[in-house]
C-alpha cells in the first residue's frame, strides 16, 4: 500500500475470529507503520493468513476492528473499500514467480501461452495490469530485487511468512504470533532478545511441549456474539 498518510496506516484493534465455534485470532492487535514492512511470524496455525485475510477484507471477524488510513474496513461499505483496494496489491509467497524473468515476462507469460494475442497487444495489457495494482514502471524489475518497491513508490508492506532467514533481512518489525495470539512484536534484534519461552522455541525451531490444556484457537469460545 502506497504511503501519502500520516500515522498507522493500518490498525489492527482487539480482533477476534472464528471458524464455526474454533476461535481462530484471540484478541489481536497491532498498528503498521506507514511505510514500514512488518512480518507476521508463527508456526502452522498460529493465524497469521487469518489476519492477513482479514486485513484485506476477505473475511470479517467476530469482534474488533482493521483500520485502514483510519477507515474502518470492517464496517465501511464495499464501495468505500474498492477505493482502498485500489491502493493494495497482494502476492503469494511461494512459487509466485520465475525468478529468471522479469516481472513484465512473468505477468504476460500466461498469456503468451495460453493466447494467440500480438505481442504489441500483450505489451500493453500486461503494463495496464501493472498499472492496476499500483506496480508500474517496474515492467523491467527481477523477482529478486521487488523489495525496492519500498523505496521507490514509499509501500507500507505486511509479509506472512513462516521462514525467519528472510523474515530477518527485509522487516522493519516483526510480529509473532502462537495459537491465534500475538506474543511478541520489535524489531528484528528485539525479536532475536526476546525472553518469551513460544519466542525462543520458534527462533530455534524445537518442538512445542506437550499440555494437558487445549491451546485456545482449538477450544470453543466463551461469550461469542451470536
Amino acid at each position: 500500500m502506497r504511503h501519502d498518510f500520516e500515522g498507522p496506516m493500518i490498525r489492527v484493534v482487539d480482533l477476534v475470529s472464528h471458524y464455526g465455534e474454533r476461535l481462530i485470532l484471540n484478541h489481536v492487535s497491532l498498528d503498521v507503520g506507514a511505510g514500514e514492512t512488518m512480518v507476521i511470524l508463527g508456526g502452522s496455525g498460529a493465524g497469521k493468513s487469518t489476519l492477513l485475510r482479514h486485513i484485506i477484507r476477505l473475511e470479517r471477524p467476530t469482534a474488533g476492528h482493521v483500520y485502514i488510513r483510519d477507515q474502518d474496513a470492517c464496517c465501511i461499505s464495499e464501495e468505500r473499500f474498492n477505493l482502498l483496494r485500489a491502493k493494495m496489491g497482494m502476492l503469494f509467497q511461494s512459487a509466485a514467480l520465475f525468478n529468471s524473468m522479469t516481472v513484465e515476462e512473468n505477468v504476460a507469460l500466461p498469456l503468451r501461452e495460453l493466447t494467440h494475442l500480438e505481442d504489441s497487444t500483450i505489451r500493453i495489457m500486461t503494463r495496464m495490469k501493472l498499472e492496476l495494482v499500483g506496480l508500474g514502471g517496474v515492467e523491467d524489475y527481477m523477482p529478486s530485487e521487488l523489495l525496492k518497491l519500498k523505496h521507490a513508490f514509499m509501500m507500507t508492506i505486511v509479509v506472512v511468512t513462516h521462514e525467519m532467514a528472510s523474515a530477518f533481512v527485509i522487516a522493519d518489525r516483526i510480529t509473532v504470533m502462537h495459537h491465534g495470539e500475538v506474543i511478541a512484536i520489535g524489531t528484528p534484534d528485539e525479536i532475536r532478545a526476546n525472553p518469551h519461552p513460544r519466542v525462543q522455541q520458534f527462533l530455534n525451531r524445537t518442538p512445542e511441549i506437550e499440555t494437558a490444556e487445549a491451546p485456545a484457537y482449538l477450544r470453543p469460545s466463551e461469550g461469542r456474539p451470536s
